[in-house]
């Protein structure tokens, strides 16, 4: 049996790792030390791998913006990446007519917390659900 999927938790010192297989099988539970962790994805073939920003996010709600609890790095990709989308936006209006919705009525800022949450609970569903994320309107023509 094969390791095809890996939850990784998150912390400063001590990660938990949950490896499944294709079944969806519990093949691996381990609670890892920042120092073993490259040594044991080294072992590993290719996989999938979701990372989980805190420890408390599947009893929390995570609606109305990043909060400031989990890994900072994590929070910081959100919003580079939301902050290049509505560089996008902003540079091919007739594309991401939403984000330009938006834009129109609140600072870029925030539209960015907006657009990094909402990239967080779409990531956060692909990796606990599975499945392949298709951009909307690539899900509309399907």
């Amino acid at each position: 049996m094969q390791v095809t999927t890996i939850g990784l938790d998150l912390a400063n010192n001590v990660f938990q790792v949950h490896g499944v297989d294709g079944q969806g099988k519990v093949i691996v539970t381990r609670q890892l030390r920042r120092g073993q962790l490259i040594e044991f994805f080294k072992r590993l073939p290719p996989c999938l791998v979701g990372m989980e920003a805190c420890g408390i996010a599947h009893h929390k709600e995570r609606l109305g913006g990043i909060s400031k609890q989990g890994n900072r790095y994590l929070r910081r990709l959100y919003i580079v990446g939301a902050m290049a989308v509505i560089g996008h936006a902003r540079a091919h209006p007739q594309k991401q007519r939403w984000v330009r919705k938006l834009l129109a009525k609140k600072p870029a800022k925030v539209v960015a917390v907006a657009l990094a949450n909402k990239m967080a609970r779409i990531a956060w569903a692909l990796l606990a659900n599975g499945g392949t994320y298709r951009a909307p309107a690539l899900a509309a023509a399907a």
